[in-house]
């Protein structure tokens, strides 16, 4: 079995860890308000007992080799610190009405659960908790953001043993959205400006321009705007469709021969015929999507044997409109989710891969708004 953490509900002045090695101090009568499998057959359950305690446990099985244990009991601890956090938020004013009933990603903390315990470090409420493995955190901005070559170990290579994350009973949970209303409304007036910062946009121009886009393509933008990212003159392309969810954006893009208005949330079918495109592309919308496979199914459908799919996205977002799987999960999470999407949505897809295109300093540290990019052929 993994470590064991105990939190007693003290005053948020007194607020203490405990780390024990056995179950024997579990009380009767505990109920689980959590479980989250964080690898194989291995789980992060959360208990509160009818005295007020809260109780955190990591189950390991005796299959896993012994050098692997460290490290998910790390993520064990990572899942208490969060724990942690709602704990306090719901202690200062009642900020987290759900405290402690959240499911955890892999151990992972968000940028904003990073961000709120380094504020509240600050006011010597807690102490801010380890970055996440893998992670390395702005100490100007408390962001964590993937070390180098994170990104392209997040997708594995092999997907014999991995298991369908889609098929827990907390599928509404994963794709549920603080904003319930329809997109329809959301995207009624236009919204003329990029979502993430110049370099960002560079990158962005770079890679649709020099790498996902060929001459002689016929492309699909999904999820478009009014802007594509490529300048129409750079490539002589036989189509560039645009699929999106304001008509006046989608006029003002220069780079579309063509394009239809639909809100894929509601109508995940694509309105194209089969093999109908060499390229698609979705750029900084997957996270909006709550039903992703049923689109990367379709796109699979209307994607050319050959083909390939390009997913861009960086952790800027609505966070209102963002799907609960996104928003609490780091960014190493969110391309393994995203190869998870490819893999899984029941597509022709192989060669699933992920790329870290963001520039980085001398520290080897992301500088800007990060860029990510995972892609994947549709079988010949």
């Amino acid at each position: 079995m993994g470590k064991l953490f105990k939190h007693q509900q003290e005053p948020v002045q007194q607020l203490h860890w405990w780390a024990l090695q056995s179950h024997k101090h579990i009380c009767a009568n505990t109920r689980i308000i959590t479980s989250n499998t964080i690898q194989r057959d291995c789980r992060c359950d959360a208990m509160r007992c009818m005295d007020g305690h809260l109780f955190l446990t990591g189950s390991i099985p005796f299959s896993v080799p012994t050098h692997h244990r460290s490290m998910l009991e790390l993520c064990c601890f990572h899942n208490m610190r969060v724990h942690y956090l709602f704990l306090v938020l719901e202690l200062v004013h009642g900020l987290a009405p759900h405290a402690g009933e959240r499911t955890f990603e892999n151990g992972h903390l968000s940028r904003r659960e990073m961000t709120t315990l380094s504020f509240l470090g600050m006011l010597g409420i807690c102490s801010s908790p380890p970055p996440a493995f893998g992670m390395t955190t702005d100490k100007k901005t408390g962001i964590a953001l993937p070390d180098v070559g994170e990104i392209e170990k997040a997708v594995p290579k092999d997907w014999s043993d991995i298991e369908n994350p889609f098929e827990e009973d907390n599928f509404k949970t994963m794709f549920g959205r603080l904003d319930s209303q329809p997109d329809s409304v959301f995207y009624t007036d236009p919204r003329f400006v990029e979502h993430v910062d110049t370099n960002a946009v560079r990158i962005l121009t770079d890679y649709v321009g020099n790498e996902a886009v060929h001459d002689g393509d016929s492309c699909l933008d999904l999820c478009s705007s009014w802007t594509s990212h490529l300048t129409p003159s750079s490539k002589k392309v036989t189509r560039f469709a645009g699929l999106g969810m304001n008509a006046k954006e989608l006029e003002a893009n220069g780079a579309l021969t063509d394009f239809l208005v639909q809100d894929l949330n509601s109508k995940p079918k694509l309105p194209y015929e089969d093999n109908s495109f060499d390229t698609i592309l979705c750029q900084l919308s997957i996270d909006y999507l709550v039903a992703p496979l049923q689109v990367l199914k379709e796109a699979s459908r209307v994607l050319k044997p050959g083909g390939k799919v390009h997913i861009l996205f960086s952790n800027r977002l609505f966070l209102s409109k963002a799907v609960g799987l996104w928003t609490g999960a780091d960014d190493i999470d969110h391309a393994y989710y995203v190869g998870c999407y490819l893999h899984f949505c029941g597509g022709d897809y192989t060669n699933i891969a992920a790329r870290d295109l963001s520039t980085r300093n001398g520290k080897q540290m992301i500088t800007g708004d990060p860029v990510y990019v995972v892609t994947a052929t549709k079988k010949a």
